[in-house]
């Protein structure tokens, strides 16, 4: 900017001088005077000139240099970000892969050739994953990838089946990698062996089930009265009936249209005493333990149905109350319906001692607010003190001269396995409500 400030003043005065010493011409005298000045005045513009442009030049020089300098740093820092990024992944003890859309891998670390018994990458790179992919996980692992390549994240279990047919269930979590225009190459994903996790919780499910059984053995023993009770009386009726159809014909009294009213009564309460027995049979029976989706208000009115007995016994009279439009829940129905049996038993022993005032059990399933469901169980008996509350849950806490103080800490634990939770619920008179959710099934 100096040099260019200098050149115009410069060029002012050469341009006259110049035309001065062109006219000189005409005066001979003064003539050499006047070109060796202008002559002079360009030489020094010319010399001014070309010093600015140097210094453009360097300038330029030295910015370029700068520029190139900082570049070098960047792909340095570049390479050193992307070497360590390798190591990482290179010595990540869980498995990272990189996956195209249509499932092909393009790339899997150590640890995770390891998990599928590959020797080298060259036996995996360039296959499909679904290859690796028990069947019945394939759609879903399918429906992941599609997710992660329309921009979203993805977490997956699921079982994998390696190369030497050794069989592992592994969670991952994928994501998607993006060019820099953003659009998706490929899929990059860390997984994860759960196996041991997932063994863990079938033995906890299997512990949960044995225990649920021995619970409900001991609540047959409680209700062995109630239930002969209940068989006696089509026992009785098949007697009577029968030995009063005998009487008929023996004597050749009555129509035939009586007798067979009589057999047919008769059979009738024989069908009713097979159902009342094939009902023990099933919920004393060993039941699987898969999760099934369930409408909580059919466990609850079957679970009802079958404590009929129990209920007239103590003069405890029931109203189940389901509420519309309820979501599905996917439960082991079994420990569900332990659930339910506990804390329905729990309140007609409450209200044992209410002889003053009507016994009265009720079931309200409702919706919870968060696409889920609760149960609430609710008795008039003389209730719980607030400050045990919360202590009812906890192992070997109990109320009863005689009780285990088991059953409700068995019922926490089976409510929580499902997603859900238990909790007493604060009522404005006598009596006391218990509420369990479970979560609603997930769609697919």
């Amino acid at each position: 900017m100096a040099a260019r400030s200098l050149r115009d003043p410069w060029m002012g005065l050469a341009i006259p001088i110049a035309i001065g010493g062109a006219s000189a011409l005409v005066t001979p005298v003064a003539a050499p005077y006047g070109l060796a000045l202008g002559a002079a005045v360009l030489a020094v513009w010319a010399a001014l000139r070309v010093a600015a442009l140097k210094t453009r030049l360097h300038e330029a020089e030295a910015a370029l240099e700068r520029e190139v300098t900082a570049r070098r740093a960047i792909e340095r820092t570049a390479t050193d970000q992307k070497q360590r990024l390798k190591m990482i992944i290179e010595t990540e003890p869980e498995c990272v892969k990189i996956q195209a859309a249509d499932g092909t891998i393009l790339d899997m670390n150590p640890a995770g050739l390891a998990i599928i018994d590959a020797r080298c990458r060259e036996d995996i790179v360039g296959k499909a994953a679904y290859g690796y992919i028990a069947r019945e996980h394939r759609g879903k692992y399918a429906e992941m990838t599609k997710r992660v390549f329309q921009g979203e994240p993805a977490t997956l279990e699921f079982r994998l089946v390696g190369l030497r047919g050794t069989q592992r269930w592994m969670e991952t979590h994928a994501v998607p990698l993006r060019e820099p225009d953003g659009t998706i190459s490929a899929m990059l994903a860390v997984t994860r062996d759960v196996t041991d996790r997932k063994h863990a919780e079938e033995n906890e499910r299997q512990h949960r089930a044995a225990l649920a059984r021995m619970l409900r053995a001991l609540s047959m023993g409680e209700m062995a009265t109630s239930i002969a009770h209940e068989l006696n009386q089509p026992l009785t009726a098949i007697v009577n009936y029968s030995r009063g159809a005998i009487r008929r014909l023996q004597a050749s009294q009555g129509s035939v249209e009586e007798v067979i009213d009589s057999l047919a009564i008769a059979s009738a309460e024989a069908e009713r005493a097979a159902s009342i027995i094939r009902n023990i049979r099933n919920f004393l029976s060993k039941q699987p333990t898969q999760r099934e989706t369930r409408e909580v208000g059919a466990i609850v009115r079957g679970v009802m149905s079958f404590m009929q007995a129990e209920l007239r016994q103590h003069g405890v009279r029931s109203t189940v109350t389901v509420g519309e439009g309820l979501p599905p829940v996917e439960i082991v129905p079994i420990e569900i319906e332990q659930v339910m049996l506990n804390l329905a038993r729990n309140a007609i022993e409450a209200m044992a001692g209410a002889a003053d005032r009507d016994r009265e059990l009720a079931i309200v399933t409702r919706g919870d607010g968060n696409g889920g469901v609760e149960v609430a169980v609710s008795d008039t008996g003389p209730g719980l003190p607030s400050s045990e509350n919360g202590d009812v849950f906890e192992p070997f806490f109990t109320t009863k001269p005689d009780g285990l103080g088991m059953g409700l800490a068995i019922t926490r634990s089976i409510v929580e396995a499902h997603g859900g939770r238990i909790w007493v619920e604060r009522t404005s008179g006598l009596g006391t409500t218990f509420v369990f959710s479970l979560p609603g099934a997930r769609a697919g």
